[in-house]
């Protein structure tokens, strides 16, 4: 009887799927399938519970894996959109603070700032009150999206002419944050911004 349900397989089946190897697992799935298109003739015994339970096991185990993926791509989306906003609003005070743009009417510039913590982050004009620069005002702020939050806070400043940084060496990490999964905006004190996945940079 088994022979004959071997042969019949290997009729049914592609001559190259059924001359390869198999784990003890395939061969398993192999019988149930063939069982299954044999399942409504007029000689079938039907399924064993066994069989029935091991089809379903694999379809959840699928479709656990399946979901499991999608969550975590959209999580991953989620973070590199809201990566490259952040990294935008730095690059756009960093080109003001380049072209020394004056914001507030009859003031005198002297550097832009970013600052961000818990899902907010803005940006501000800094101008002279006589020689010292410590007065400023609101540019614009922003919430990140989807849940993301900032891991850490931090400010950081460009000063005119040049856009100079206000730390020297090394790198600026704004992280940002969803369900254990990381980005990274990074600002290089020659000036570079980037934004990558991960919670540190390179």
């Amino acid at each position: 009887m088994l022979t004959n349900r071997k042969n019949d397989f290997k009729a049914f089946a592609p001559h190259s799927v059924y001359e390869m190897e198999v784990s003890s697992v395939g061969r398993s799935c192999a019988a149930i399938a063939f069982k299954f298109k044999n399942a409504f003739s007029k000689n079938s015994a039907g399924f064993t519970l066994i069989e029935v339970l091991i089809v379903l096991s694999i379809v959840s185990i699928m479709a656990v894996v399946s979901i499991v993926s999608l969550g975590n791509g959209r999580t991953e989306r989620e973070l590199e959109t809201n990566a490259r906003a952040v990294a935008s609003a730095i690059r756009e005070v960093q080109n003001y603070a380049l072209t020394g743009r004056q914001i507030v009417a009859g003031t005198d510039p002297c550097g832009f700032r970013v600052s961000w913590s818990g899902a907010i982050y803005s940006t501000d004009y800094m101008y002279k009150n006589g020689a010292v620069c410590n007065r400023t005002s609101s540019i614009a702020s922003y919430t990140l999206k989807n849940g993301v939050v900032f891991i850490t806070s931090d400010v950081l400043t460009f000063s005119l002419p040049h856009a100079a940084l206000s730390f020297s060496g090394g790198s600026k990490a704004a992280i940002l944050s969803k369900q254990s999964t990381s980005s990274v905006v990074c600002v290089y004190a020659d000036g570079r911004i980037t934004d990558q996945r991960g919670s540190a940079c390179p």
